[in-house]
């Protein structure tokens, strides 16, 4: 792919339901940044760190990256031989690992 962004966000699943939102963002946008007093909704509370190392753990431990890729592999190749056989289906769109 070659894409590496600036900035990126992200919230609920990380959490997995508990509130919390992050930001991740490289040195020299994360610089100009400090010393702000806030720039996200969810500020991290201990708890809400706990929360989303726990789920963080989790992810790591179940490898479920790694599930993810096989599973939306598998379900990328039905689609497209579901496209093959329907003519409803005009596009079948994602990205396979």
């Amino acid at each position: 792919m070659g894409v590496r962004p600036d900035i990126v966000t992200m919230a609920k699943g990380l959490g997995n339901g508990y509130p919390i939102g992050a930001v991740i963002t490289t040195r020299e946008i994360a610089s100009a940044m400090k010393g702000k007093l806030h720039y996200n909704t969810f500020g991290g509370s201990p708890v809400q760190m706990a929360a989303a190392g726990a789920v963080l753990d989790v992810l790591e431990k179940e490898k479920l990256a790694e599930n993810a890729h096989v599973v939306g592999d598998h379900l990328l190749g039905k689609l497209h031989k579901l496209a093959d056989r329907s003519p409803w289906i005009g596009e079948v769109r994602g990205m396979a690992s």
